[in-house]
C-alpha cells in the first residue's frame, strides 16, 4: 500500500529499503512554490496599472492635440490600448477630459473592455 506525502495532495510515495526515509514522486500534480504566486500577482497587478496610466495618458495627449488642432492618436489605437488591459486609465480619460465622448464606439466598447479586462485580471490573479 502507498504511503501518502505530507507536501504533496495525496501523492503516493514509497518507502526505502531501510523503512526510515520515505521517497515522493508526484509526476502528476507538481504544486508552485507560494512565492511564485505572490510574485506573479505582482507583476500582473504592476502591468494593470502601468497599462492603465499609459491609456489615461493618451487620452490626456489625445484631448491635448484635438484643442491644438495638431496631429492626434488614431481611435483604433486608443481601442487597441482599451483591449489590452488599459480600459480603465481609457475610461477615465474620457470623463476627466471629456473626450471621444460623443463617439458610440467608445460609449459602447470601453464599458465592456472595462468589464473584460476586470474578469480576465480577476481569473489571472485566482487561487491556485
Amino acid at each position: 500500500m502507498p504511503l501518502l506525502c505530507s507536501n504533496y495532495r495525496e501523492a503516493p510515495c514509497e518507502a526505502s529499503s531501510s523503512g526510515t526515509k520515505t521517497v515522493c514522486r508526484n509526476p502528476n500534480n507538481l504544486s508552485t512554490p507560494d512565492f511564485i504566486i505572490v510574485y506573479k500577482r505582482l507583476i500582473l497587478a504592476f502591468c494593470f496599472i502601468l497599462l492603465n496610466f499609459h491609456g489615461y495618458s493618451l487620452m490626456e495627449f489625445d484631448k491635448r492635440q484635438a484643442v491644438a488642432k495638431e496631429w492626434r492618436i488614431s481611435e483604433a489605437q486608443l481601442l487597441t490600448v482599451a483591449a489590452a488591459g488599459g480600459s480603465i486609465g481609457i475610461g477615465t480619460g474620457m470623463l476627466v477630459k471629456w473626450h471621444k465622448v460623443r463617439k458610440p464606439r467608445f460609449l459602447i466598447l470601453i464599458p465592456l473592455f472595462i468589464l473584460i479586462n476586470l474578469s480576465a485580471l480577476r481569473y489571472l490573479m485566482r487561487e491556485e
